[in-house]
C-alpha cells in the first residue's frame, strides 16, 4: 500500500472511531446517566485506547513505506514485536480465562467498572482510618467460614480492634498490661479469638493482652496504629509482630500505577532514607475501594483521577503491567516457587527494603518510649521449608542486632518452629498458610516459656 493509501485508511479509521465515540457520548447524555458509562463500560477510555493503538499502527505502517532502510527495519522490528506480544498475551489471557492456571481475575477498571463494586464491603478490615489506613469497622462484627470450613465469628471493639472492649486505663494497677500490633498472624486470622495466641497468653498469665493487630497491614501501619490508637491505652509491654513473608512489600511511589485497578489508601514513606516524609496513596480515605461505599460512578472518578496524575511511564505500566497475562504468569511462578520452599523471604530483601522497614520500626519504638518492646519475627510454613533446605536466614540476625541497638527485646520464632517434634504442616492451615489452632497454641507456648517474655511479664508459675 502506498503512503497516500495508508494515510487515507487510517484517516477513515480515525474518523470512524471519533464518530462512534460521539454516538456513545450523545446516547449517554440524552438516554443514559451522563456518567461516562454505557452499562458498565467506560466508553471514553475505551475509545481513547483505540485511538492510541490506531496512532501507533499508523506510524508503524508509515515507517514500512519510507525509503530509508533503517526506518523500515525499525518499523518491521516494532511490528514483529507487537505481533508476538499480542499473540502471547492473547494466549495467556485465554489460558487464565479457562482457569487452566489459577490466578486472581483481571479488573481493567479504566475500561470496565463492574456493578459488583456495590457489594464490596470491608472484610474483615478495610481502609477506614484516615491516619492508619487499615482498620476494622468499630463496634462491628463478622461471621464467615474459613477455607477449612470452620465457622469464625469476630466482634470488633470501639477502637476498631478485633478484640473485646478494653478500658483505656488499667483498672488493676497490680497487674501489667500487654498490647500487640501486627498483621493477620497476630490477629489470629484463621481461628476464633479464644484460640489465638494473645488470648492464650492472657489466660496463662492472667494479664490483659490487648490485640490491635490488623490483617494486610505492615510496619508503617503498626507505627501509625500505635501512635494514633494504642498509645492512649495503659500498657506496660508492647509486642510487635514482624512477618518477613510480606512486611517488606509496603506500598511506595514505584507502585502508584497499581492504584488504577486497585485504588487503596496506603500510608507510605516518600523520599530517600533517612529523609522520609509520610504520604498517602490517595487524597482521602473514602476514595479507597475498600472503604465500602462506592458506586460505579464514584469509583470511575477515583480511577480517572489516579490515572491523570501518573507519569507517562506509570500510565504505560497501568495499561500493560496490571493487565499482562505474561507478568501474571511470572508472578504465579514466583509464588509457586516460594510455596515449594525454593527460596525464603528471610533472605530475599535488599538494603532499600530494610531501610524502609527499619525506619518504621524505629519510629514505633520512639513512640513507645517508657514501655518495654518485644519484636517477634514470624515464619510461614514455606519459609520454614526453605530454611530446612539450607536457605539463609538473613533477617533474624539483622533484627537481633537492630533490637540490641535500639533497646528492644527480640523473640525469633523460626528456630523454635523448626524444632517442633511433630508435623510442621499441622501448625498451619493448608489452604491458607496462617496458623491453625495448633499453630496458635504452639506459638503461644514458645512465647510463654521464652525468658524475655517471662521476665517482662513476671511469670513465675505454670511453667
Amino acid at each position: 500500500m502506498s503512503q497516500n493509501g495508508i494515510i487515507r485508511f487510517f484517516l477513515v479509521l480515525t474518523v470512524t472511531l471519533l464518530s462512534l465515540w460521539l454516538v456513545c457520548h450523545t446516547y449517554d447524555h440524552f438516554r443514559g446517566n451522563a456518567d461516562g458509562l454505557l452499562g458498565s463500560v467506560v466508553y471514553t477510555n475505551v475509545f481513547a485506547m483505540l485511538l492510541s493503538v490506531n496512532g501507533v499502527g499508523f506510524l508503524v505502517s508509515l515507517g514500512l513505506t519510507v525509503r530509508q532502510k533503517i526506518i523500515q527495519n525499525l518499523a518491521l522490528s516494532i511490528l514483529s514485536g507487537l505481533f508476538f506480544l499480542l499473540l502471547f498475551e492473547g494466549i495467556g489471557h485465554l489460558v487464565l480465562a479457562l482457569k487452566l492456571v489459577r490466578s486472581s481475575p483481571f479488573e481493567f477498571r479504566r475500561f470496565y467498572i463492574s456493578p459488583a463494586i456495590l457489594n464490596v464491603k470491608p472484610f474483615p478490615a478495610g481502609d477506614l482510618n484516615s491516619v492508619t489506613g487499615r482498620s476494622h469497622v468499630p463496634n462491628g462484627s463478622y461471621k464467615f467460614m474459613n477455607c477449612e470450613g470452620d465457622s469464625i465469628g469476630w466482634l470488633f471493639n470501639s477502637a476498631g480492634s478485633n478484640d473485646r472492649e478494653r478500658s483505656v486505663i488499667n483498672l488493676d494497677l497490680t497487674k501489667k498490661r500487654v498490647a500487640l500490633v501486627g498483621d493477620s498472624f497476630l490477629e489470629g486470622f484463621m481461628v476464633n479469638n479464644s484460640k489465638r495466641l494473645s488470648s492464650i497468653l492472657e489466660q496463662k498469665t492472667g494479664l490483659e493482652h490487648l490485640n490491635f493487630a490488623v490483617n494486610s497491614s505492615s510496619p508503617i501501619n503498626y507505627y501509625l496504629t500505635y501512635k494514633s490508637i494504642v498509645k492512649a491505652y495503659d500498657a506496660d509491654i508492647l509486642i510487635v509482630g514482624f512477618l518477613p513473608a510480606n512486611d517488606f512489600e509496603s506500598y511506595t511511589d514505584r507502585k502508584a500505577y497499581g492504584l488504577v485497578d486497585w485504588p487503596i489508601y496506603n500510608p507510605y514513606w516518600q523520599g530517600t532514607y533517612p529523609n522520609y516524609k509520610l504520604q498517602y496513596s490517595l487524597a482521602s480515605v473514602d476514595q479507597s475501594i475498600f472503604y465500602g461505599n462506592h458506586t460505579q460512578l464514584s469509583l470511575l472518578k477515583v480511577v480517572d483521577s489516579v490515572y491523570a496524575v501518573l507519569t507517562l511511564s506509570d500510565k504505560l505500566k497501568a495499561n500493560f503491567f496490571s493487565n499482562s497475562s505474561i507478568l501474571r504468569f511470572l508472578s504465579e511462578m514466583k509464588a509457586r516457587r516460594y510455596k515449594e520452599g525454593r527460596f525464603t523471604t528471610y533472605e530475599q530483601f535488599d538494603d532499600d527494603d530494610w531501610n524502609y522497614v527499619s525506619y518504621s520500626l524505629i519510629k514505633l519504638i520512639k513512640e513507645a518510649e517508657g514501655r518495654k518492646v518485644i519484636l517477634l519475627s514470624i515464619p510461614t510454613l514455606w519459609d520454614l521449608n526453605a530454611l530446612k533446605r539450607g536457605k539463609v536466614n538473613r533477617i533474624d540476625p539483622l533484627l537481633a542486632k537492630f533490637c540490641q541497638q535500639n533497646g528492644v527485646e527480640f523473640i525469633p520464632l523460626a528456630s523454635s518452629f523448626m524444632a517442633y517434634k511433630g508435623n510442621l504442616e499441622q501448625l498451619y492451615v493448608p489452604c491458607d498458610g496462617h496458623w491453625s489452632v495448633q499453630g496458635e497454641a504452639y506459638a503461644a507456648d514458645v512465647i510463654f516459656h521464652h525468658p524475655v517474655y517471662r521476665s517482662l511479664v513476671s511469670v513465675k508459675q505454670k511453667l
